[in-house]
């Protein structure tokens, strides 16, 4: 699974590296058509090859290198009869499915996560034993929060029972 924070960081910084920063912040045009190419994280991943090539097809000639590096990149670049596979498949980048699902389209709890990890450790390259005795003492802290949750959880139903009781009588 694919971030889109980052995949939206990766067409900045291309943008920035063509040059196209300025026709970005003042042509409204160009502006529309890079960020539907971000947009297109949010179409049916089996839409999106559609989606993309309706898209080019209106897209100011100022954009073709980023409209190129788009292809090569995420969609794959169109040969005779089929597509050569991208660098990044749709699948991994397109986060149609976990809208639906209610998922975040983001990773950001994971790097979240790992930043507080790494600042126990308090190294970088810790030694095996040493970085197995913090995942020891990560997994004992994640137990103790799972059943302190699950405990104030039953807890909540039962008031809520109580509470549903003494109503009813």
């Amino acid at each position: 699974m694919g971030c889109l924070f980052h995949l939206g960081q990766c067409l900045w910084r291309k943008i920035q590296e063509l040059h196209l920063v300025e026709e970005y912040r003042n042509d409204e045009n160009v502006r529309m058509h890079l960020k539907m190419l971000l947009a297109l994280s949010f179409v049916q991943e089996g839409d999106v090859i559609t989606a993309f090539e309706e898209l080019t097809e209106s897209c100011p000639r100022e954009i073709d290198a980023v409209i190129d590096y788009w292809e090569d990149t995420y969609m794959g670049r169109q040969r005779r009869n089929r597509r050569a596979d991208p660098k990044f498949p749709i699948h991994v980048w397109n986060v149609h499915d976990r809208v639906h699902q209610g998922l975040p389209r983001t990773n950001n709890s994971v790097e979240g996560w790992h930043h507080a990890f790494q600042h126990t450790v308090d190294c970088h390259h810790p030694c095996i034993f040493k970085l197995i005795d913090h995942f020891r003492k990560e997994q004992d802290r994640v137990e103790r929060v799972g059943t302190f949750s699950s405990r104030l959880q039953k807890s909540r139903s039962f008031q809520k029972e109580e509470n549903s009781v003494s109503i009813s009588n």
